[in-house]
């Protein structure tokens, strides 16, 4: 039975469970015993498995599960697209539908808000279609569009047309990008734009809604702020109240009148991500990504739950400008002299190469000046004003002593290292950026970028491809092909399969994918 309305007082008669159904979850709550066993039976086949440590050893165990529930396991949340699988689960565990209280919420209507747009560039040809995909009536919008292809041009110009309060929630460390993509966007006056981080900063904004005192129209709120919120209400629930939370994460949306929620890169903490949308209820969710495609058969189940394939936007088109070269290198005797191999995971570490070569003072000098010379050759040689150069390590550390060889080496050039401690800003305006992939690797963009070199040993299908993305075609010099280059030694085995992957990740996406066999000899 399928009720509309707030709520129902008394459940009809014969209904042994409720399900309250959200715009992008269910509410499973007033079961017994036999449902709640059912209902853990359920949560097992969207539970991740994989090694989990031990003492000094990994065992396979449950990771993760896509599932929201509190700590007294009286109130399960799923994601409404799961409601149908829900049912028959229930179902097939002797609970008819004709016994499920289900009880619909209509959606609030969200504070209207007028943007002062300042943004003078015309959109492209493909990224109409997919600004009008997303202002379009549905609740669940996903743009996959590859790098460079201006997925938050389309998504700033979206918001203009939706004129709505928007919620970001987003890592911490994209913060910044969108406060600087918000202002060339809109001209922001005080209050407009509002950053959250931390929960004495969520509670405040909660009590600023609650007063009607609340004048952003932009809320960036990083993500893992928002999750420890979810968090408290799965272990308190109700008496979450009481540490200072002025609603409930169900009513956090209507309470703060917001109509768009936007997450940024949404296959980074996936997980997080998901679980949003189990306490999610709101007119309208945007998610951005470069691909939805993983390695992992139950991820991509996953996606598929949270983004069905058709409510996602079809008519991407690919531009192709990129070139891709394989740099390989030997390495005498690397068993013997180098770590690579996680013992207990049993798998490649390029962490554990990287501090092993580090230990080795003569290694580490000869990999040192390998990379500083790959810069010098493919890189300085050749660089035109204003085309810069990104390098990819592992490490901080080798981070830090790579950036201070090409330092001495090129003192007229702009040389820094960028990791989480370092300043956004100084290294736009560098020349020649050191860098971790979690740092740069994904979601900012580096004007100019005409080579990316990629030391670290890399498999993961998106990965590669969000790394490869940071290059983007250069405008003020459109007879150039930015140039992605990575490391392969020879003498390890799972370099030379991480490269066959790589041919095939990268076939149809680049002008060309060359194998160069370099003098370069590590001993």
């Amino acid at each position: 039975m399928l009720v509309e309305g707030q709520d129902i007082a008394q459940p009809p008669a014969g209904a042994v469970v409720r399900i309250d159904v959200y715009s992008h979850h269910i509410k499973v709550t007033r079961f017994n015993r036999r449902i709640k066993d059912a209902l853990l039976v359920y949560c097992r086949d969207i539970a991740q498995y994989g090694l989990k440590k031990v003492g000094r050893r990994f065992v396979k165990a449950m990771l993760r599960v896509f599932v929201g529930v509190t700590k007294d396991r009286e109130e399960f949340h799923f994601h409404v697209n799961q409601l149908g699988e829900v049912i028959r689960h229930l179902g097939n565990s002797g609970i008819p539908e004709r016994q499920i209280h289900m009880v619909r919420h209509r959606l609030y209507e969200p504070v209207e808000v007028e943007f002062d747009y300042i943004d003078k560039r015309d959109a492209r040809d493909y990224q109409e279609p997919i600004i009008d995909y997303i202002v379009e009536d549905g609740k669940i919008k996903v743009v996959t569009l590859d790098p460079g292809r201006g997925k938050t041009f389309i998504a700033l110009r979206a918001m203009n047309i939706l004129e709505t309060r928007v919620f970001f929630n987003i890592k911490a460390m994209y913060i910044e990008k969108w406060i600087a993509d918000a202002k060339e966007a809109f001209n922001l006056k005080k209050g407009d734009l509002m950053v959250v981080k931390g929960s004495s900063h969520l509670k405040r904004l909660i009590d600023l809604a609650k007063a009607g005192e609340l004048e952003a129209k932009i809320i960036l709120c990083s993500n893992m702020t928002f999750y420890k919120y979810l968090k408290d209400f799965e272990y308190w629930r109700e008496d979450m109240l009481e540490l200072g939370y002025g609603c409930l994460p169900g009513d956090f949306f209507e309470t703060l009148g917001v109509g768009l929620r936007v997450i940024d890169e949404v296959h980074q903490d996936f997980h997080l991500n998901f679980r949003q949308d189990l306490y999610t209820h709101v007119p309208k969710t945007l998610s951005l990504s470069g691909t939805l495609e993983s390695d992992d058969a139950f991820i991509n189940r996953m996606y598929e739950i949270m983004f069905p394939h058709d409510q996602r936007y079809k008519g991407n088109t690919r531009d192709i400008y990129i070139g891709v070269e394989a740099l390989f290198y030997t390495f005498w005797n690397v068993d013997e002299k180098i770590r690579y191999v996680n013992k207990a995971m049993k798998s490649y570490s390029h962490i554990l190469f990287e501090q092993s070569v580090m230990k080795n003072k003569p290694v580490l000098k000869q990999y040192v000046d390998m990379v500083a010379d790959i810069t010098q050759d493919r890189y300085v040689d050749v660089r035109q004003k204003g085309q810069k150069m990104v390098i990819f390590q592992a490490t901080v550390d080798l981070c830090t002593i790579t950036a201070k060889e090409l330092q001495r080496r090129h003192p007229t050039l702009k040389v820094t290292r960028y990791v989480s401690e370092d300043d956004y800003e100084e290294m736009l305006e560098c020349d020649i950026i050191v860098s971790t992939l979690k740092s740069l690797g994904t979601a900012i963009d580096v004007p100019g970028l005409r080579v990316a070199l990629l030391t670290d040993g890399l498999g993961s299908r998106q990965a590669n491809l969000q790394c490869m993305g940071r290059l983007r075609r250069m405008k003020d010099y459109p007879d150039v092909t930015p140039e992605f280059l990575y490391l392969v030694c020879s003498d390890i085995e799972k370099h030379r399969t991480y490269h066959e992957k790589k041919k095939d990740v990268f076939r149809g996406r680049v002008v060309y994918h060359r194998e160069i066999m370099t003098q370069y000899k590590l001993t």
